[in-house]
């Protein structure tokens, strides 16, 4: 390689990688967990067209998208949640609605939250 192509190299690295800080900072800045996708996107940020904000909200929502964040698939629990609930964000009956712990919309449930909320306790618990 010639030095002008490591610098080339260089510089396309340089700006993807500012190119994706600049998206996810956006993203955090308008993304809120008490929204619906819809709301989200109705809130379109200054200096940005209403057609790209929309196709990023759809990129963000997308399940494979989130995958890739976390580095792995959803949990059980997001899973059910996602097909369990509407679009604006309610539950699909109420057998659903009591299914789900109270603190459910707020994130993934780890196997413990999972335990304690169904009375179950794990042997480990007891030093």
């Amino acid at each position: 390689m010639t030095i002008e192509e490591v610098a080339r190299e260089y510089v396309y690295r340089s700006i993807a990688k500012k190119w994706a800080a600049s998206r996810q900072k956006l993203w955090y800045e308008f993304k809120d967990p008490l929204k619906t996708k819809d709301e989200i996107m109705d809130n379109v940020p200054v200096g940005i067209t209403r057609d790209q904000w929309t196709s990023f909200v759809n990129y963000r929502y997308k399940e494979k998208t989130q995958m890739t964040e976390t580095g792995r698939e959803p949990g059980r629990a997001q899973l059910y949640l996602a097909t369990h609930t509407k679009k604006d964000g309610s539950y699909v009956n109420d057998e659903a609605k009591e299914i789900c712990p109270s603190d459910a919309a707020s994130g993934p449930v780890s196997p413990t939250d999972a335990r304690r909320s169904s009375g179950a306790s794990n042997p480990s618990d007891n030093h």
